[in-house]
């Protein structure tokens, strides 16, 4: 699935809300930082017809098959009324990582940042190694991303 072919990115529509389900189902299951979380199809179902709805679901695709999704969201920088644009999830399936498919969501979910005014588009990445991290570093760099500030998460014994 790395080698050159047909690669397609699309805006995802209604009838692609199963496929965006799938995809969030196998990004909880493969992401150490959703181990803890409970699953939850209510509320995947919910974010993906709302991110379809706002025109920021996008798939990719490899050969006619989907291989990868972003949802963008639009925030508030803080203090301010500077919009920026946000992945709320982004995930490629194993076999297609390594290959454009990551790029093309990328572009996809910048020029939907564009559209809707945005000043800065902002990502996250579910590494979960120094080894991960380095690679991640790299290759948002090449992309002109900088880095802003690492994330920490702590479970709270008082959670359901």
């Amino acid at each position: 699935m790395k080698a050159p072919g047909e690669w397609t990115v699309r805006l995802a529509s209604p009838e692609d809300v199963p496929v965006l389900l799938w995809l969030g189902k196998a990004l909880h299951a493969g992401a150490e930082r959703y181990h803890q979380t409970p699953w939850s199809e209510a509320v995947v179902h919910a974010d993906a017809w709302a991110a379809v709805a706002a025109g920021s679901a996008f798939l990719v695709e490899h050969a006619g098959r989907v291989v990868g999704m972003v949802l963008g969201r639009m925030e508030r920088r803080e203090s301010s009324y500077q919009a920026i644009a946000v992945d709320a999830v982004r995930y490629v399936v194993p076999e297609a990582r390594g290959s454009v498919a990551h790029d093309l969501l990328l572009q996809a979910l910048e020029a939907w940042a564009v559209g809707m005014g945005a000043v800065e588009v902002v990502v996250t990445d579910s590494c979960t190694s120094a080894r991960d991290a380095a690679v991640a570093d790299r290759y948002y760099r090449r992309r002109e991303y900088l880095p802003v500030a690492r994330t920490w998460a702590k479970p709270l014994k008082s959670a359901p």
